[in-house]
């Protein structure tokens, strides 16, 4: 997984030290030293080394560069602190930094902060902008010290440095900015990036969650969008890219949000939370374990939420969940934390569209979201943690949409809808199949919903009202019509076929409109038969079709795809139709032989031929 880790850009270290008076001189050979080590040491001797002149920078990112930029010298007396510059026409916004017009005994030339009287005082905060906006000039402004190569993520140093006004800068320009002074008596100073920010990551520039797939090489793919069966496992991943500071703030706890579409299901046992850190190569990978008191004191919490965010320990009614993971321990005044970021948090489980909850299941182009969020407490919080339904931060959603589809049987006769018809569905891989039954009862004014129904000669029902005129005639024909039913309320049942085991081999009656729908597929091959054929007609041809499917990542889309001409796919509502003719038989014989018709055939013409004889033999005698 591929990561870039964003932290320091540039950091201003004002190294204020009480210690022995310095002489303000140039640095010694090894002036502007490059090392790829985790400690550059400087050994000169005009002006000499110190013992404990020492700046760390405790959050570095592996690969990147930070050179070290000497801009003023200190020179102490007790704990006074003034600083100079050899450089009388140092390019320094007068605004900002006031540089005497003569030199002291050892040619320096003292620098003071700008004050009232020759100009608007700065504040601190635009004094610390006017510094971070010298990074691209530092090399003609400072005197370089040294530069170290990060080897890992965490701390680097410099250090014996001698005591001045120090700038930090990477080689990386898209690093946020971060700025730290430290009192003059304190020789070793601790630098930390304080002006990263947690965001959503899940590696190669995806967004923080996803569904995870295999592709063809057996390696894993991020998408945002998918396609499933009912009862088919899809594999979830959570990924925040989580730093030690938002601001000048230090993080305490990350908190993890995870809602689902009442038609899903989280799969007990399939949760693992795990920390990546991609400053070695391969990448680090390290689980973190549930809490637990007494072995793991800094693992995380989960707490699941019912569809009315009520907690929840059945796992079956669960539509959400809230992960707690602690970031830092304190001690007194004391936060330290537990990791060294940058690092990626990856909260993966898996969840299927449940046959159980079948109502809920959406078909077609109405997807099955599932959205993520993620939280966190840090050291200048008001004291009350984020919660599932109360967020503290302003991050954005981030969520993925699975689909599944269906195929509607039109029975007919060529004119007009068939029942009694029953047909099998069967397929390589699909377990659990969803079935709408539809009935008809009488419908009664004070309770019926939907449409009404008349009920037609032929068994079937329709929504055209008989007495519906145009001009003085009829619109339908009433011939047509049982007008003696009465009207009809229609019923839909969802249910659920297949033992969730075996590849699906279903069976099932249309209704009484002639259809029947298999609802929960996904990419397969699948086969129509025919098992029972209504009374008077031939069994229809067998129909095989494969669905297939294409992803828009960008829309969040998926189009289902026939490879069946016979099965068409709806565009509008994403569902498949396909239509049966069943044809009506020729009259076939009643039992073997050639059958009982010929003879009465014959004996008709045998009948009309005597008939036919006996009066012209009467005409021949009247003769």
């Amino acid at each position: 997984m591929k990561k870039t880790s964003k932290i320091l850009a540039l950091v201003l270290v004002v190294a204020m030290v009480v210690a022995m008076g310095v002489g303000t001189v140039a640095f010694a050979s090894d002036l502007g030293a490059n090392v790829e080590t985790a400690t550059f040491t400087y050994t000169g001797t005009t002006p000499a080394a110190t013992t404990d002149g020492k700046i760390v920078l405790s959050n570095s990112t592996k690969d990147t560069t930070y050179t070290l930029y000497k801009l003023f010298d200190a020179t102490f007396s007790g704990d006074k602190v003034s600083y100079t510059t050899t450089n009388k026409n140092l390019a320094l916004d007068a605004d900002y930094f006031t540089i005497a017009t003569q030199a002291d005994a050892n040619g320096n030339y003292a620098v003071t902060r700008t004050m009232e009287g020759t100009a608007t005082k700065k504040t601190d905060a635009e004094l610390i902008t006017y510094l971070k906006g010298l990074k691209a000039q530092m090399a003609t402004l400072g005197v370089k010290v040294g530069s170290i190569k990060s080897p890992a993520n965490g701390e680097i140093s410099w250090e014996k440095i001698p005591y001045g006004y120090y700038v930090i800068v990477p080689d990386k320009p898209e690093e946020p900015e971060a700025v730290v002074t430290i009192d003059s008596n304190i020789p070793e100073v601790s630098v930390v990036d304080k002006n990263g920010k947690p965001s959503w990551d899940n590696g190669d520039n995806q967004p923080g969650k996803v569904i995870i797939e295999t592709n063809a090489e057996g390696l894993e793919q991020k998408v945002s969008t998918n396609e499933a069966k009912l009862g088919e496992d899809v594999t979830f991943d959570i990924g925040i890219n989580a730093t030690n500071y938002n601001g000048d703030k230090q993080v305490l706890k990350y908190f993890v949000k995870d809602t689902m579409d009442n038609g899903m299901t989280y799969k007990e046992n399939s949760f693992t939370v795990k920390l990546v850190d991609n400053s070695t190569d391969p990448a680090t990978e390290t689980v973190i374990a549930p809490y637990n008191a007494t072995t793991a004191p800094n693992g995380y919490k989960i707490t699941y939420y019912d569809k009315n965010k009520a907690p929840t320990t059945t796992l079956s009614e669960a539509q959400g969940f809230w992960i707690e993971l602690p970031w830092a321990t304190t001690e007194g005044d004391k936060t330290t934390s537990l990791y060294n970021a940058p690092l990626e948090i990856h909260v993966r489980y898996q969840a299927f569209l449940d046959p159980a909850k079948k109502d809920d299941v959406k078909i077609g182009t109405n997807a099955n979201n599932n959205k993520a969020d993620f939280d966190w407490e840090d050291t200048k919080d008001d004291g009350d943690e984020p919660t599932y339904d109360k967020p503290k931060q302003d991050v954005p959603e981030k969520d993925t949409k699975t689909y599944t589809t269906s195929v509607t049987i039109h029975k007919t006769d060529g004119s007009k809808e068939l029942k009694g018809a029953e047909f099998q569905l069967v397929g390589q891989s699909t377990n659990v199949v969803i079935t709408m039954t539809e009935s008809f009862t009488a419908w009664v004014e004070s309770t019926s919903t939907g449409d009404k129904y008349w009920k037609l000669k032929n068994g079937t029902y329709t929504k055209d009202d008989p007495d519906t005129k145009v001009g003085e005639d009829y619109k339908y024909d009433r011939d047509l019509y049982d007008l003696t039913a009465g009207e009809f309320a229609k019923t839909t049942t969802v249910g659920t076929i297949g033992d969730g085991t075996t590849a699906v081999d279903i069976k099932a009656f249309v209704n009484e409109d002639g259809t029947l729908t298999f609802a929960g597929l996904a990419d397969g091959d699948y086969t129509i038969k025919e098992t029972t054929v209504p009374a008077g007609y031939n069994k229809a041809e067998d129909i095989s079709f494969t669905i297939s499917h294409t992803s828009d990542l960008t829309a969040k889309t998926v189009t289902f795809a026939s490879s069946n001409s016979a099965v068409v796919l709806d565009a509008t509502n994403g569902v498949f139709d396909v239509t049966i003719v069943n044809n009506s038989g020729s009259e076939l014989p009643e039992t073997g032989g050639i059958g009982t018709t010929i003879f009465y055939v014959v004996g008709a013409i045998l009948v009309v031929g005597a008939v036919v004889i006996l009066v012209t033999r009467r005409r021949m005698r009247a003769r």
